[in-house]
């Protein structure tokens, strides 16, 4: 199983188990019916050692008596979750001790309950979702991201075993720069100091990348494996990383993400921004001329076995060009149909402007 688990767990008529309505979390007959659909899973599947019983994609929740009694006692729906969970886990321990029993901190439940602490063998998936990504998560002008380091901080407190659900692509628009590259390494290192002991970073999982997909990759494995390397040591990945990809013109491909990083940095944006909604097009536009110039440089300067690198590359900066002007979009799209490359989750077929 993999999340947004309640729906199946507790059979669910819905169509789609994932989006169905949450289920009452304190109906004795929806708790022995999820532990039965628990361990049946491990049966099954007897080298798991973790497995998700975690809220459906939905806003929906119940709000009965009870359930509100705990949401109000707890100060955040994370409670009543947290309780149903610490049954199923407290359930199965005995008989599948390496098992953890994994929920999510996620939209309605990402605040931190007042007085339930999970389990030993429940972690906690807290999930970005809300965030700005293009500054540090730490950046105490953003009024977002520090709600969510609040709480991330108080789930600290009373669990050392925090996954991280991060979020590194924008979801609506897979194809345009999105300039977080300058802030993964801070983020990472902030989630480390935090008991944050496993990590998703979520990226493009759809298509080949039309960005900087590979890049970030890379950079976030390194991360995971050494979170508290330095900005020195980060950025010395990103030089060896874009010279072996791009070849002898990679600088100037370095000079993009910094002006890029650079631009998208002084506003807020989450992963579903539109790219001229946070950078007015007329900063693109002053750029226009050097932007040209650097892929056109880092095109000419790749050997044969690294220039398609760059040029599907840069259709992140393309897509600019062929939103400026429309005659250039026609070519554009069907550039992205040949590549396979998708427009944005999901979304293979219809461009996006």
């Amino acid at each position: 199983l993999g999340v947004h688990t309640l729906g199946v767990l507790s059979e669910t008529t819905y169509p789609y188990p994932g989006y169905a309505p949450n289920p009452c979390l304190t109906d004795p007959a929806v708790l022995a019916t999820v532990i039965k659909n628990v361990r049946a899973t491990l049966e099954k599947n007897p080298n798991v050692n973790i497995i998700s019983v975690s809220q459906n994609d939905k806003e929906e929740y119940c709000h009965c008596e009870n359930c509100a009694a705990i949401d109000e006692e707890e100060g955040s729906p994370a409670g009543t979750l947290l309780r149903f969970v610490n049954r199923i886990a407290n359930a199965v321990a005995e008989q599948y001790p390496e098992v953890t029993i994994d929920t999510l901190a996620y939209k309605y439940t990402q605040k931190a309950p007042k007085v339930t602490k999970p389990a030993p063998n429940v972690c906690i998936r807290l999930c970005t979702f809300h965030c700005h990504f293009t500054h540090p998560l730490t950046d105490p002008t953003c009024s977002t991201n520090a709600k969510f380091c609040r709480d991330l901080e108080e789930w600290s407190k009373i669990c050392d075993n925090i996954h991280i659900w991060d979020y590194t692509t924008n979801f609506a628009f897979y194809i345009p720069t999105y300039a977080n590259l300058h802030v993964l390494q801070q983020n990472m290192q902030y989630f480390a100091e935090h008991n944050a002991r496993g990590m998703f970073p979520q990226g493009n999982r759809n298509s080949t990348s039309g960005e900087f997909g590979e890049l970030r990759a890379y950079l976030l494995a390194k991360l995971m494996m050494n979170p508290y390397m330095g900005e020195e040591e980060y950025y010395r990945l990103m030089d060896e990383f874009l010279q072996a990809y791009y070849g002898d013109g990679w600088a100037y491909i370095r000079m993009y993400i910094d002006k890029t990083s650079e631009m998208y940095e002084k506003g807020c944006g989450n992963m579903y921004m539109h790219p001229l909604n946070r950078v007015p097009a007329e900063e693109f536009r002053t750029m226009q001329a050097a932007f040209n110039d650097w892929w056109a440089k880092a095109e000419a300067l790749a050997d044969e076995d690294r220039v398609d690198n760059v040029r599907r590359s840069s259709l992140q900066w393309r897509w600019f060009l062929a939103r400026f002007d429309s005659s250039l979009q026609p070519a554009f799209e069907q550039e992205i149909r040949d590549r396979g490359i998708y427009w944005s989750e999901g979304n293979r077929e219809n461009s996006r402007w």
